[in-house]
Formats: C-alpha cells, sequence, structure tokens
C-alpha cells in the first residue's frame, strides 16, 4: 500500500500486474441533508397515496361483503320458509345496523350457531362506519315468504360506507335477489 492510501489491484486477466488506483472507503460521496429530506418527502407522500387507496378498497369490500351476506341471508329465509312450510321474516333494525331472521315474531336459530338469527353487521364489519341506510318493503322495513317461497311485497336495502353504496334488491312475489353497487 503506497502512502496516499491507495492499493495495488489485479487486471483483467486475474493476476498480479499492472498498479490502479482503488478509492478508499473513506473517499466516497455521501448523501446531503436535503437529498435525505427529499427521500423522505417522496416516501411520505407514496405512503398517504397508499393507505388512502388501502382504506377505500377495505371500505368497499365490507359494503359489498355486507351486502352479500343481506343477499345470503335473504335467500336462506325463503328456502327455510319453503322447507319448514311456515312463513319466515327478515326484519332490519336500522338504528342497530342489524338484522333478524323470524318465524311468527320469534327470531329463529341460526342453523350452524345454533343461536338466535340476528346479525350485527356493525360488530361483524367495525372500524368500517357501515351504515344500514335504509331498508322498504312495501313500505315496511321487514319482508316475509310465505310458505311457498313467495315474498309479501318487492324492495330494497341500502348498505353504505362512505361514498361506497350497496343495494340488495328483491323482486315482488318471485323473491328474486339482485345485489349491485350504487344507488
Amino acid at each position: 500500500m503506497n502512502d496516499l492510501g491507495f492499493g495495488r489491484g489485479f487486471d483483467r486477466r486475474g493476476g498480479r500486474g499492472t498498479p490502479f488506483l482503488v478509492p478508499p472507503l473513506f473517499c466516497q460521496r455521501g448523501v446531503t441533508l436535503a437529498e435525505l429530506l427529499v427521500v423522505i418527502a417522496v416516501l411520505g407522500v407514496l405512503a398517504t397515496i397508499g393507505f388512502t387507496l388501502m382504506t377505500s378498497s377495505q371500505n368497499d369490500a365490507a359494503a359489498k361483503g355486507a351486502a352479500r351476506r343481506i343477499a345470503c341471508d335473504i335467500a336462506f329465509a325463503q328456502a327455510d320458509a319453503v322447507a319448514r312450510r311456515a312463513p319466515r321474516t327478515v326484519r332490519f333494525l336500522l338504528d342497530e345496523e342489524a338484522y333478524r331472521v323470524n318465524s311468527e315474531g320469534e327470531t329463529i336459530e341460526h342453523p350452524l350457531s345454533k343461536l338466535p338469527y340476528r346479525v350485527d353487521l356493525a360488530q361483524l364489519y367495525a372500524g368500517t362506519g357501515i351504515n344500514l341506510r335504509e331498508a322498504s318493503f312495501g313500505g315496511a322495513d321487514s319482508l316475509t315468504f310465505d310458505e311457498d317461497g313467495l315474498c309479501s311485497a318487492g324492495g330494497r336495502v341500502y348498505i353504505n360506507v362512505d361514498e361506497n353504496i350497496w343495494s340488495v334488491s328483491v323482486a315482488d312475489q318471485t323473491g328474486h335477489i339482485t345485489v349491485t353497487e350504487g344507488s
């Protein structure tokens, strides 16, 4: 090693040979404070954009999931009415962000959990701000299927989380269920 701190290198053929300059580690250029601040600012902006997009997609997924869950539970009530040859009612509790499946005024037992068939959307989708906005079936907040699976009156229920709105429509008489995005 010479007195400048540069060592003797190797030539391209891999053997010892012609000396060339190899800069020592302490001579490499660092970053300035301004460059570091610019990189941190750019990362902050990217993180904010990513968080916003992630939150928006989570809210949309929550609203969509809630709408599909309601549609499945309405279909269950219709099938259960036919299977048991007894009316079934899906009653929406807008103030509680919940609904339940009833038979002759009493909440029925869920076939899997064996608990009362009550679905609390605010609890299932906690932290999303889900809102069971409106339920209207012939002017009532409930939907009843007779023993043949025909509904008393068609209508809709609306679910929203922030700007994400989904609706579950039930056709008059047939009880055909449709889930759609938007109002």
